[in-house]
């Protein structure tokens, strides 16, 4: 993945859909922190749309939404 982001030229914000995502644990939470860190080193922008009620309460748990942009699904 650090390779595909480092060939890539002029992206400026990292998205990840999650609108097939059901839930989510802490494998996956950490995941999400490393491209959030993985963005942010390169001077980028990240952020997660299409979040469920369940996702956006884990996130909200975790104060992702502090670090980083998350949109609920139907936004």
């Amino acid at each position: 993945f650090n390779a595909t982001l480092d060939s890539q030229t002029g992206w400026n914000t990292l998205v990840l859909d999650m609108e097939k995502v059901e839930k989510v644990d802490s494998l996956g939470i950490n995941l999400i922190v490393w491209l959030f860190r993985l963005a942010k080193g390169d001077d980028h922008d990240f952020k997660i749309i299409n979040c469920n009620d369940s996702l956006m309460k884990v996130f909200t748990l975790f104060r992702l939404q502090e670090q980083f942009s998350i949109t609920p699904i139907n936004h």
